[in-house]
């Protein structure tokens, strides 16, 4: 899982950018050790090995 520090984050330039494909995505919140949180969940492509298994936690 990703969690991103917003304090920290910082603007790049690429030499190269792709647009990817759209997937399917769920979120959720939760509290967590007296924190309030607000997860992400992206699942890839439909064509993927296992289909329905998270790619990419981001909270």
């Amino acid at each position: 899982m990703a969690q991103i520090d917003l304090k920290a984050i910082e603007k790049i330039t690429k030499e190269r950018n792709v647009v990817h494909d759209e997937v399917y995505t769920t979120y959720t919140t939760f509290d967590s050790d007296g924190k309030h949180y607000f997860q992400i969940d992206t699942y890839g492509r439909s064509d993927r090995e296992q289909p329905g298994k998270i790619s990419q936690s981001i909270y």
